[in-house]
């Protein structure tokens, strides 16, 4: 058996293939006609995460879901950045919900969009390098599907705020509300905690089969903000290495711990970087001095912007010694094999031996080849 999939959406072929990318699907006022025709019929596997932003993500996922979508882009780089925690643990969770609507979306039939009764001002985050990159959202994501009788009416608060509203023109006979929290919702009135999620299920029968396995699902979502993270920076052991003098050259590729990048050896750069943090290890900065960080890396007009932190002795309760923002002005490159050195001042004095880190904090934010610290020179 084979299964055949295209690049982005080939509706001609649509009859011949099991499933499309829509890459580059990101476009502001964007309406899910396609998703709608041919839900159930074909599948929609992948959405480019180059250049996004780190809320778009919570945004992309939740879209994807009431679309009927697979979730993702995700590589293990994206996946495993101790900085994206949260992310994980939301989309562990629309994981599972996903799975408890696999009927709705590979058999059934996308509905009307979901109405709220209080208006609500839409987000704006940045979903990467196609279309018109910034799309608006509103906070709550929601969509209704119907299949063998039933309809599913979901609701994803992408954001880190509590959701509040009622929906317009519910539909009839609700059989029950499962939630990701343990408050009851009642009538057309929600309310979500921060990425939280709900699914209505209407029809004229209960099947207590179904209900039993939602129950199940969401007994398992009700959990996810609640474990420990085994990507967290609490679970991590940063060893001591052989100490080096910070006045010279350090290749990134050669750190002990690298996260949230791909260790390109062949090109002995760090690149593929979504919020990425690499432990350079055990260097010794002597006497205590002003200086500056110089750091060799590639940043295109197509990057994704963010910005460098570099901290001492631990990567959050540490102390932050230095920071240059990307913001493609100041920092800017031919290509991701252009690269060129920049500098920023140290914050404070630093001095004596510590072990250092370096967060990379955005999507596709830049490469990352080495680093060094120069010692101010006293006049």
């Amino acid at each position: 058996d084979a299964i055949l999939t295209t690049e982005d959406n080939s509706e001609h072929c649509v009859g011949m293939i099991d499933g499309l990318t829509p890459w580059r699907w990101m476009h502001d006022n964007q309406i899910p006609l396609h998703a709608m025709v041919y839900s159930g019929r074909t599948q929609y596997i992948s959405r480019d995460p180059a250049g996004e932003d780190k809320n778009a993500a919570f945004v992309k996922s939740a879209v994807q879901v009431v679309q009927g979508e697979q979730i993702g882009h995700f590589g293990i780089v994206q996946l495993c950045s101790p900085s994206r925690g949260i992310f994980r643990r939301y989309l562990k969770r629309l994981m599972h919900l996903r799975f408890a609507l696999l009927d709705f979306f590979n058999c059934g039939m996308m509905l009307r969009e979901v109405k709220f009764a209080e208006p609500m001002a839409k987000i704006y985050t940045k979903w990467g390098n196609h279309g018109t990159r910034t799309v608006g959202t509103l906070p709550i994501i929601a969509g209704k599907w119907t299949h063998d009788g039933y309809t599913a009416l979901i609701l994803i608060n992408t954001t880190d705020k509590t959701q509040k509203n009622r929906i317009v023109n519910e539909p009839a006979d609700l059989i029950k509300i499962f939630k990701s929290s343990t408050e009851l919702n009642s009538g057309n009135s929600f309310e979500l905690e921060p990425y939280g999620c709900e699914l209505r299920l209407y029809g004229k029968r209960k099947d207590d089969k179904k209900i039993a396995e939602i129950d199940r699902i969401f007994a398992i979502i009700k959990k996810t903000f609640f474990e420990n993270d085994p990507f967290g920076v609490d679970n991590m052991k940063f060893p001591e290495t052989e100490v080096f003098d910070v006045a010279q050259w350090q290749q990134s590729a050669n750190s002990p711990i690298v996260l949230g990048a791909r260790v390109n050896k062949e090109k002995m750069v760090l690149d593929n970087v979504f919020y990425g943090l690499f432990y350079a290890g055990v260097g010794d900065f002597k006497e205590a001095s002003d200086g500056v960080f110089e750091v060799e890396v590639s940043a295109p007009s197509y990057s994704g912007g963010g910005n460098i932190e570099v901290f001492i002795d631990h990567p959050d309760t540490g102390r932050k010694v230095g920071t240059m923002v990307l913001n493609k002005v100041n920092v800017v490159t031919k290509s991701w094999d252009d690269y060129r050195k920049y500098r920023f001042k140290s914050i404070g004095k630093i001095g004596g031996k510590h072990k250092i880190f370096f967060k990379l904090n955005g999507g596709s934010v830049c490469n990352f080849r080495d680093w060094r610290w120069i010692r101010e020179v006293k006049k």
